[in-house]
């Protein structure tokens, strides 16, 4: 029996993650050894020479970790999450309430939370979403951040699902009579 690709992603997840953690580990091991070695034996070119060799798989390991640390902070910052979904900057207009991006080799999610006018809620809706009712919400949606309100028989939704493998965006998006608008992008590619 074959598996979806769903099926296989978190194959990849373990296979992808374990190969860089076996390579860097592997190095800064092998230096580390090969530098105590040239200690011991009192060697100036090993020691200089595996020193530096784990001197750099460490700056690497670091600059990498202080990076996702980074990009863990920016995907929860609302004004950039929203530059990410609708690209401009959020108006005098927009309050923003809540906001998380996230990313992986080949999918990507936002989901937005913000309030604003009917006028730029039209604006900003994608031309490709067309009206829902509850009931495709419902059948529509998996999983939303804590935050995320859901509608009722007042809310207006907004639907596109994905169409083939070439447009795989899904996109809710949604308004409330009070001007809180929430927006869910997710595409796997």
């Amino acid at each position: 029996m074959e598996l979806t690709y769903l099926q296989r992603m978190p194959c990849v997840f373990f296979l992808f993650w374990g190969g860089i953690l076996a390579f860097f580990g592997g190095g800064l091991l092998a230096s580390d050894s090969g530098w105590a070695a040239g200690l011991r034996r009192k060697s100036r070119a090993a020691t200089w020479l595996f020193g530096t060799v784990f001197a750099s798989f460490a700056a690497t390991i670091l600059v990498g970790l202080i990076s996702w640390g980074y990009g863990i902070w920016l995907s929860e910052q609302p004004a950039y999450v929203f530059e990410q979904a609708f690209h401009e900057n959020p108006g005098a207009n927009i309050q923003l309430l809540h906001a998380h991006a996230s990313s992986f080799i080949d999918s990507a999610g936002i989901t937005l939370s913000f309030q604003t006018d009917r006028g730029t809620f039209d604006r900003l809706r994608p031309e490709k979403l067309r009206q829902a009712t509850l009931e495709e919400y419902r059948y529509a949606h998996v999983y939303f951040e804590k935050w995320w309100r859901h509608p009722t028989e007042a809310t207006e939704i907004w639907i596109k699902r994905p169409r083939s493998a070439d447009d795989s965006d899904a996109i809710i998006m949604t308004w409330d009579a009070d001007g809180i608008v929430q927006y869910d992008w997710s595409s796997l590619q």
